[in-house]
């Protein structure tokens, strides 16, 4: 799955940009986005599993940001506000979730715009 997301990284404002659904459990989505995370520098990644009931968004982002004051529980602050969902976190990783997300191109292009 790491190898198929880091193929799908787009240049926005000089930053390596990962805006994907997902078909991965909420469980797993914390480690997914530290494999991310490791495996690159200079990288926001927000994952999208938008499938059932219990749906998610998650964001991490990678330390080299972190430290350019990029911060991903405040990305994920303002994504709730476009899908009204909650959550938090932490500067490197941050989710959240509620019923069921419609997640159409036009919001994807909404979330890259936060970028």
């Amino acid at each position: 799955i790491v190898n198929k997301l880091k193929s799908k990284i787009e240049l926005i404002n000089n930053i390596n940009v990962i805006v994907e659904q997902v078909d991965v459990s909420k469980k797993d989505i914390k480690s997914l986005s530290m494999q991310l995370r490791k495996s690159h520098n200079n990288l926001i990644a927000i994952l999208i599993n938008a499938k059932n009931e219990n749906s998610f968004v998650a964001a991490c982002i990678t330390d080299d940001l972190i430290q350019k004051e990029f911060n991903a529980n405040d990305l994920i602050q303002k994504i709730s506000q476009l899908i009204n969902v909650k959550g938090g976190g932490g500067a490197p990783f941050s989710i959240a979730g509620g019923a069921q997300l419609n997640i159409t191109d036009s919001v994807i292009s909404n979330i890259k715009n936060l970028i």
